[in-house]
């Protein structure tokens, strides 16, 4: 088993890959994998690699940030659930960061929502002054 953080606002990522880092040590492997989905444009055939080094150095920097272990993975996809269904497998323990609204879902949640119900382990790390959850903190909830 490995953990995965799908990346998703800064907030939400920063607060998924602390989550993820500070669960890391009660799996074997240790490993932390941020994946980053990048949506290719139909109308644009070719994306330039300087664009994915940037990217991938912008969340090196956030990995550092937050002081967490992790591994960047750039996948480019037409469509995000393509992406997590090529690079995510039933063994993956997905953690996904973001808002928590009661009365309307955010786009993380529905994201948590789908994963666990195509029969994903998926712990969503609530970002800090969200609704339900008092300003500074987070809070990891299975969903």
């Amino acid at each position: 088993m490995q953990l995965c953080v799908v990346a998703t606002t800064d907030e939400g990522t920063r607060t998924a890959l602390a989550e993820a880092d500070r669960r890391r040590a009660t799996f074997n492997d240790g490993r932390v994998i941020l994946l980053v989905i990048r949506i290719a444009s139909y109308f644009r055939t070719t994306i330039d690699p300087r664009d994915d080094a940037r990217v991938s150095e912008r969340y090196r920097r956030l990995i550092d940030d937050v002081g967490a272990v992790a591994d960047v993975r750039l996948c480019v996809a037409r469509r995000p659930a393509d992406a997590l269904r090529w690079m995510l497998d039933r063994r993956t323990v997905i953690v996904i960061g973001g808002c928590r609204r009661w009365w309307w879902p955010t786009r993380e949640q529905r994201v948590a929502h789908r994963l666990k119900k195509a029969g994903g382990h998926v712990i969503f790390a609530e970002a800090p002054g969200t609704a339900g959850s008092p300003a500074g903190t987070a809070t990891a909830q299975r969903t």
